[in-house]
C-alpha cells in the first residue's frame, strides 16, 4: 500500500511539474502560430511566383526540420526548457529570414503547378 501511496505521490508531482513548465512558457502556442504565418508566406510566395519549385522544396524541408527539433525537445523530458526554447526561437527567426531572401531574390518564376 505504501509502494502505491509512493508511486501516486512521485507520479502527481512529475505530472504538476510538467504543466507549471508548461505553463510558466506557452511556447506550444507560439510556435503553432509562427508556423501557421511561415506557411501562409510559402504559400503566398507560390501564388505570386516569387518561389521556384526548389526554393519551395527547401523551405518546407526546413519547416519540417525545425518541427521535428521541437517534437525531439519536448520528448527528452518534461515540456521544453529555455535553452531548448531559445534555440527554436532562433531557428524559427533563422527561417523567417530565409522565406523572405528566397521571395524577394531575383528567381520570379509563373505561378506553380500552372
Amino acid at each position: 500500500m505504501k509502494k502505491i501511496s509512493l508511486i501516486t505521490l512521485l507520479a502527481t508531482a512529475l505530472m504538476s511539474n510538467s504543466l507549471a513548465a508548461e505553463a510558466a512558457y506557452p511556447w506550444g502556442k507560439v510556435v503553432n502560430k509562427r508556423q501557421k504565418i511561415e506557411r501562409n508566406r510559402i504559400k503566398a510566395g507560390i501564388g505570386s511566383g516569387q518561389l521556384t519549385k526548389a526554393e519551395v522544396n527547401r523551405l518546407r524541408k526546413q519547416g519540417k526540420y525545425i518541427a521535428g527539433k521541437e517534437a525531439l525537445f519536448k520528448a527528452s523530458g518534461c515540456g521544453l526548457n529555455k535553452r531548448e526554447i531559445a534555440k527554436l526561437d532562433n531557428m524559427q527567426d533563422r527561417f523567417g529570414r530565409h522565406i523572405y531572401k528566397q521571395k524577394h531574390d531575383s528567381h520570379l518564376t509563373s505561378k506553380i503547378g500552372n
